[in-house]
C-alpha cells in the first residue's frame, strides 16, 4: 500500500472488513457455543431384548443395588479424564474462535474421544469379580444357546457378557 503522511492509506478499509467479517463469524459461533449441547452416555434408543433399559442396567452396576455390588465405570473414566477434557474443549473452543472449526465439529469431537475412554474404563473393569453364581448363570446360558451374542472371554469379567452395554455407549451433540 502507499505510504502518505505515515499512515497506510487503504489498509484501514481494509481493515475494518477483515476484522468485520471475522467478528461477524465469531459473534455467530459464540451463540452457537452458548446453545451447544454435548451429551454422553446411555439414551433412551439403548434396550435390552428384555426391554430393559441400558441405561437403567448400567446405573445399577455404577453405584451398585441390593446384593450387586458397585463397579464404577462412568465416575472413574470422568476423574481420571476431567483435565485432558478440559484441555480439549478450551483448545477446541480456540480453533472455533480461529475459524479452523465449528462448534458441532469440536463437539462430535469430543463426543467420540469422551464415549470411547468410557468404553475403555468399561472394558477395564475387573473387580469386585462375579460371584460364583452369575458365572454359573452365564454358562447355563451359553450351552443352551441363550446366550449365542456372549462375547469371548466375557463368562467372569464383569460388565461385558454381551457387549451390549459397552456398545451402547453413545454421544449426542445438540447446536
Amino acid at each position: 500500500f502507499p505510504v502518505c503522511g505515515g499512515r497506510v492509506s487503504g489498509a484501514g478499509s481494509m481493515a475494518k472488513v477483515f476484522y468485520g467479517k471475522w467478528i461477524a463469524r465469531l459473534r455467530k459461533e459464540m451463540e452457537s457455543i452458548k446453545d451447544a449441547r454435548l451429551e454422553v452416555g446411555f439414551f433412551d434408543t439403548a434396550v435390552y431384548p428384555s426391554g430393559v433399559p441400558v441405561a437403567y442396567v448400567a446405573s445399577i452396576h455404577e453405584f451398585g443395588w441390593g446384593p450387586i455390588p458397585a463397579r464404577p465405570f462412568m465416575r472413574p473414566a470422568m476423574n481420571a479424564q476431567r483435565a485432558t477434557w478440559q484441555r480439549n474443549f478450551l483448545s477446541g473452543f480456540k480453533a472455533v474462535a480461529n475459524g479452523q472449526l465449528s462448534t458441532k465439529q469440536v463437539l462430535d469431537q469430543m463426543g467420540m474421544k469422551i464415549s470411547g475412554q468410557i468404553k475403555e474404563s468399561i472394558q477395564s473393569v475387573t473387580s469386585p469379580a462375579l460371584q460364583d453364581s452369575t458365572v454359573d448363570a452365564r454358562l447355563r446360558k451359553l450351552t443352551q444357546g441363550v446366550a449365542a451374542t456372549a462375547r469371548p472371554g466375557s463368562i467372569s469379567k464383569p460388565l461385558v457378557a454381551t457387549g451390549l452395554m459397552l456398545n451402547s455407549v453413545d454421544y449426542k451433540v445438540t447446536t
